[in-house]
């Protein structure tokens, strides 16, 4: 579903099953500007650098947790962010 929104953005971990990385391709926006504009969109993001102890990661990425999301939830939230991640990030 993302794919399709936002082509531009490699998803990493998804097999983990609690979350998934999204790596940001160079030259679109920051993790920091997706957080912001989510957000007003009642949509929570985290930046991959809130994981750190020093907050630097070695690239810049989003990770989506969907571990606690209700199942019937999934669906809407996707489309939300990607129809986000379309008007954001360039294909």
């Amino acid at each position: 579903m993302l794919a399709r929104s936002a082509p531009a953005l490699v998803p990493v971990g998804i097999s983990a099953g609690l979350g998934l990385l999204l790596e940001l391709p160079e030259g679109g926006p920051s993790a920091e500007h997706l957080i912001e504009q989510a957000g007003l969109r009642s949509i929570a993001l985290h930046s991959l650098a809130s994981g750190y102890a020093d907050g630097h990661a070695p690239g810049d990425g989003i990770v989506l947790g969907y571990g606690a999301l209700p199942e019937h939830d999934v669906a809407a939230g996707l489309e939300a962010l990607g129809e986000l991640l379309a008007e954001l990030i360039p294909s």
